[in-house]
């Protein structure tokens, strides 16, 4: 498969309390205790595993009233029923491949119903949402998609006898082979050779692929959500206004996809006021790609790649895609819907 194929199939496609191994008190607040992984029952760590799969299972064949049956009472509350649509619009369009449980939390909380409780797992201290009951669990699920791998986060309560889900996050863990620390790594790399319009990229990409819902931040989130106070950030990044080539180019969207072969590559959306044609569409693509070879060349020290769109219509994109080391590549056959 060529680099144009890669690239655009990659585009194509987010008692207990004290036999618990940490046990905290807080004054006011109550106590709780957390278990991560092997110091949680077999049988507790079977059943969330099992019914973190049966939850993806059924979004992957699209039975959203089933999926709705899954949820608890508190969940189906807290959860905007187009947000859950959306993650089945978005799993059908995006198949995954086989799922992996990659952590399980366990959590037994008395007295304060809101916040965060401290787990600790390797790496540091992870902190999971107090709330939902005596005791609650939490999941992560990995799956790998085209040129990177998606993770499901779980947040279970029991209800009517079973384990229900009341908060779920979907979201890209992982780009071309590279996840969240090592996109932090890469990005701490460039910022210490005062390359700041990348390490700005790449932390927020970075950022993306840690993030595992706002019911659980695993040690490195943490971890990473005090770096990022010391973030020197380039402003063309902030204010989504690329001054290159002698132009200002308004950015509708920044991200980052990888390929089959482990290329990372920048994907620009720009922002215009109306659609245009797709010639006309290729010709500001090239104009703001020309500015980024003229005045910000670093961008290959980090990307193989970078693919810009503009809209031509409804819902659609021309894009015009530059390999780093090929120079412009030949444009699909079609134009490329988002």
């Amino acid at each position: 498969m060529g680099p144009r194929a890669t690239i655009t199939a990659a585009i194509g496609m987010l008692a207990i309390l004290a036999a618990s191994g940490f046990v905290f008190w807080q004054a006011g607040l109550g106590f709780h205790a957390c278990r991560v992984d092997d110091d949680i029952s077999l049988g507790d760590r079977t059943a969330v595993a099992q019914a973190s799969v049966e939850f993806i299972e059924l979004v992957r064949a699209g039975e959203t009233s089933a999926v709705f049956e899954r949820m608890s009472r508190a969940g189906l509350e807290s959860t905007e029923r187009a947000a859950l649509l959306n993650i089945v619009e978005m799993t059908i369009s995006a198949p995954g491949g086989e799922l992996e449980t990659r952590r399980t939390y366990s959590l037994h909380s008395i007295g304060a119903a809101r916040g965060y409780a401290p787990c600790r797992e390797d790496g540091g201290m992870a902190f999971v949402a107090r709330g939902g009951g005596f005791h609650t669990m939490f999941a992560v699920v990995a799956e790998p998609i085209d040129g990177a791998e998606r993770s499901w986060s779980f947040w279970f309560e029991r209800e009517r006898g079973v384990w229900r889900v009341r908060g779920v996050h979907v979201g890209v863990s992982e780009v071309a082979g590279r996840d969240g620390a090592e996109l932090w790594a890469l990005a701490e790399e460039q910022r210490r050779q005062n390359q700041v319009f990348n390490s700005t990229l790449l932390y927020d990409i970075a950022s993306t692929a840690l993030f595992r819902g706002q019911f659980l931040h695993p040690a490195e989130a943490e971890g990473f959500a005090r770096a990022r106070q010391m973030w020197r950030r380039h402003q063309d990044v902030i204010q989504a206004r690329f001054h290159v080539g002698g132009q200002v180019f308004p950015i509708a969207n920044m991200s980052a996809v990888g390929t089959g072969d482990g290329s990372l590559v920048l994907v620009l959306d720009q922002a215009l006021d109306l659609p245009v044609t797709a010639a006309e569409a290729d010709e500001k693509n090239r104009a703001l790609i020309d500015g980024m070879n003229a005045d910000r060349p670093e961008w290959r020290a980090v990307f193989d790649a970078i693919a810009v769109g503009s809209p031509t219509g409804p819902n659609r994109v021309w894009r015009t895609v530059y390999d780093g080391a090929q120079g412009y590549l030949p444009p699909p056959d079609e134009i490329i819907r988002l």
